[in-house]
């Protein structure tokens, strides 16, 4: 029997190593990183604000959305009330509102509190934002 030639062994090699390249392209095409879903970071002011509310004794106060995502979203932004005070956002009516971010960008969303009942000391509400698809 005859033993294999040299280049035999060459050609195997070269398949061998042509295989495990290819499988290598493949696995780092499944598990490469993609950009990150967009991420609302909101921050509130603990003083409140300037602004004209609607009902007397109401409070505003600034509220900071930033998008620290890779991608532009819109964001579904909800303010919550307390036992103290019914929040919402101007004109005053409604718990929810949505913005337009870019990525890295940011913008100021103003939140009212109004007292409830004889409620002193109304502290800012919490203010939560979610991506939404429109």
């Amino acid at each position: 029997m005859q033993r294999p030639s040299a280049s035999y062994h060459v050609a195997v090699t070269v398949l061998v190593v042509l295989i495990l390249t290819a499988v290598a392209l493949v696995v780092s095409m499944a598990v490469r990183p993609t950009a990150s879903a967009a991420i609302a970071e909101v921050s509130t002011t603990q003083q409140p604000s300037h602004c004209r509310p609607a009902a007397p004794g109401s409070v505003c106060f600034d509220n900071l959305v930033r998008n620290a995502g890779q991608i532009a979203a819109t964001f579904l932004c909800d303010v919550s009330s307390t036992d103290a005070g019914q929040a919402s956002f101007p004109p005053g009516t409604s718990s929810s509102t949505m913005v337009y971010l870019q990525p890295g960008n940011q913008v100021t969303v103003q939140s009212v509190v109004t007292p409830v009942g004889a409620a002193t000391g109304i502290g800012p509400p919490l203010v939560t934002c979610s991506e939404t698809s429109i």
